[in-house]
């Protein structure tokens, strides 16, 4: 199956990807592009899933310790000084 790159930019930038990542024809660039895209939006974590593997992690690290903190008191000697 062949197809008709319509654009100067777009033949521009299959040009360019051609030579940067070494492919003999702009047809193998395309076919690269494509499949990196593909695998790079399979892969992706949303930032909801990104933000919970942070917290998972983090209360395995420091979950056990509990932290007393008196906001009331602290403000209070503040005002004392």
């Amino acid at each position: 199956m062949s197809f008709h790159i319509k654009g100067d930019d777009v033949r521009e930038l299959a040009e360019q990807l051609q030579k940067l990542a070494g492919q003999p024809s702009m047809a193998d660039a395309i076919r690269l592009a494509l499949r990196n895209e593909i695998a790079r939006r399979r892969s992706t974590q949303s930032i909801v899933d990104k933000v919970a593997e942070l917290q998972r992690s983090v209360q395995a690290d420091f979950g056990g310790h509990k932290v007393e903190f008196d906001m009331k008191e602290f403000w209070d000697q503040d005002e004392d000084n």
